[in-house]
């Protein structure tokens, strides 16, 4: 407000007022002026709906010229602005509802005050926030494998080498401080975290996978912050192992027996070739081939299944052992391959008959001089056989020309002799047939004949007549039944002495086991009236005798020292029962008073 004042000269002055009233129209030339360039402020992430700072500017001008309003500025970072809310009246700064936790600890917030004029004045302030994390997040583990996988499944193969790379793993924790520190492990004895950087791992190979052994391999990446409490997290993995062709054909044994008939017809069964491929596929499919160095007269095959056969039939004689070897080989590529050894064993039959090797020639003429100071060998016979063991196991013997029994040969070692004493009119021609015989089943024999041209001196005995033969005869006999006289006389005296003697012993036992029942003098009479009678029964017999003693079953077991053996030998059964004694009170009531001794075998065998 102006006042314009007029005076005149006069006394009094006097004088006039003009009040003057200028109105200054504004124009924007002042720009927003914040309190502060820079601000700083300490923020919790919790902190929510709440402003964590208001800002403050001025503009000296007037009107729209000094109505003020608040921006983010182009600098500031699309995620600064994402994180913070602002707002436009008042400049108040808040977090929102959904704010992210992340790495980020702090923001630089560039905010612009600018006024309404035109054109528009503007200030720019920089906001520095710190965020202080209260969340403690568990850690969220992200895996990546080389392989193609699905899910929480993926597959490797057991050929891959140690130290390959085969997943990556990633992990993130937007907790602050020791809370967003974070270590992560795999517990497993085939597999290993290799660490890239900050978060950031790779599982590697540690040690070779076996398919064979474990087909199916569960695999735990943990991963754990630092915080307090700390938090864990766990991915779960379970990993297929492919199979490769890596395993070698195992036969069951190295060496493989078998035993088979001669004269079989061809295809005959040798026996089972057992091998094994634990690969799968192809690998696993097994192929059996024989190896011989006798490539052309090899009588053996094998199937597909290692199923060995003939080809023909097999000889014994000509080779009874036959030693080769079986190769198994798989279908995987590379394709692997084992060997075994095979023993095939050709058991011999009685196929063949024996054959004289002396005399070679079929009839056969032999000139033999007697002496009285010859030998009684004559010649040795000699056979073959071409089977084996008990079938190649010959007899001698002579079947026909014998008639007087002059002649004998050695069963087994087919010596020819005198059988008798050889005298002037033993002289002449004999036709001696003359067989072998093996001992296999059926038995099989050959026959060859024996012209035997007997020459004798005149310094031998007289000559042989009937009357001598019969002389002779009668002293073989009378010879045989003296052995079996004094044979016989020695089993008897034996066989009774032995039964005395078990008679004794059981009588004995039993007056132990009476005490004082009884008198021991008492038992001992009537052991011996037993005993009497039992020898005068035996003394009936001129045989060998044996016999058993039975006491009542409450006194005594019974006895029993011989049986018949042979169906000719016959059997007599004798009872031997003890009078009763003049006085009966000798004896207790619980003892009875007849002593039976039975089964009294009377043995004899007849001799002629």
């Amino acid at each position: 407000m102006l006042q314009v004042i007029a005076k005149d000269g006069g006394y009094p002055p006097e004088q006039g007022v003009l009040n003057i009233k200028i109105s200054v129209s504004d124009v924007n030339d002042n720009s927003p002026v914040f309190s502060q360039n820079v601000y700083n402020v300490t923020v919790n992430n919790r902190q929510r709906n709440t402003p964590i700072i208001t800002l403050s500017a001025t503009d000296l001008d007037s009107g729209r010229n000094g109505n003020i309003s608040y921006y983010f500025s182009s600098k500031t970072t699309d995620d600064a602005k994402q994180n913070f809310i602002l707002n436009e009246l008042t400049g108040e700064i808040l977090l929102p509802e959904k704010f992210k936790s992340g790495e980020v600890n702090k923001y630089k917030l560039f905010i612009e005050a600018q006024d309404g004029g035109n054109p528009p004045l503007s200030s720019i302030a920089t906001v520095l926030v710190n965020m202080v994390n209260s969340h403690n997040d568990a850690p969220i583990i992200d895996v990546n494998f080389v392989s193609k996988s699905n899910g929480n499944i993926a597959s490797i193969s057991e050929g891959i080498e140690v130290g390959s790379f085969i997943a990556y793993v990633k992990v993130t924790d937007n907790d602050n401080g020791e809370n967003g520190n974070v270590d992560c492990v795999v517990d497993h004895e085939h597999f290993q975290l290799q660490k890239l950087g900050e978060k950031k791992y790779k599982v590697i190979i540690k040690k070779v996978v076996d398919r064979e052994v474990e087909s199916n391999i569960n695999l735990v990446i943990s991963c754990h912050d630092k915080g307090i409490p700390s938090l864990k997290s766990e991915r779960k993995f379970s990993i297929q192992v492919t199979d490769i062709n890596d395993v070698q054909p195992h036969f069951a044994k190295t060496m493989f027996k078998f035993l088979t008939y001669e004269n079989e017809n061809p295809f005959f069964p040798i026996g089972l070739i057992n091998a094994t491929d634990p690969d799968l596929g192809p690998g696993g499919e097994l192929t059996y081939y024989l190896l011989s160095n006798n490539r052309y007269n090899f009588p053996f095959k094998i199937s597909k299944f290692g199923f060995i056969s003939t080809t023909q039939s097999l000889d014994h004689e000509q080779q009874e052992i036959y030693k080769f070897k079986v190769l198994v080989q798989d279908n995987g590529i590379p394709s692997l391959n084992n060997t075994a050894n095979v023993v095939v064993e050709v058991m011999d039959e009685n196929d063949n008959a024996p054959y004289f090797t002396f005399p070679s020639v079929n009839p056969f003429n032999l000139d033999v001089h007697y002496h009285p100071k010859s030998k009684s060998d004559i010649t040795t016979l000699r056979a073959s056989d071409r089977d084996s063991h008990v079938n190649s196991f010959l007899r001698y013997e002579i079947i026909k020309g014998n008639n007087k029994q002059m002649f004998t040969v050695n069963p087994y070692s087919g010596v020819l002799s005198y059988s008798r004493a050889i005298y002037q009119n033993d002289a002449g021609l004999y036709e001696l047939h003359i067989a072998v015989k093996d001992s296999g089943t059926p038995v099989l024999t050959a026959t060859t004949t024996l012209f035997l041209t007997l020459t004798v001196s005149n310094k031998t005995l007289k000559m042989f007549t009937a009357v001598d033969a019969q002389y002779d005869d009668k002293i073989h006999i009378n010879l045989f039944i003296i052995i079996v006289i004094v044979a016989m006389t020695a089993s008897v005296i034996l066989v009774v002495s032995i039964t005395i003697c078990i008679v004794r012993k059981n009588n004995r036992r039993n007056s132990q086991q009476r005490g004082e029942l009884r008198p021991s003098n008492v038992f001992l009479d009537e052991n011996r009236q037993l005993e009497y009678l039992c020898e005068q029964a035996a003394l009936q017999y001129d045989s060998p005798s044996a016999m058993a003693v039975r006491l009542p079953p409450e006194h005594s077991k019974e006895f029993q020292k011989a049986k018949p053996s042979r169906e000719d030998n016959f059997k007599h059964e004798l009872t031997c029962e003890r009078k009763p004694s003049e006085s009966p009170s000798h004896y207790p009531d619980n003892i009875d008073r007849s002593i039976q001794v039975r089964h009294l075998f009377i043995l004899f065998k007849w001799h002629s």
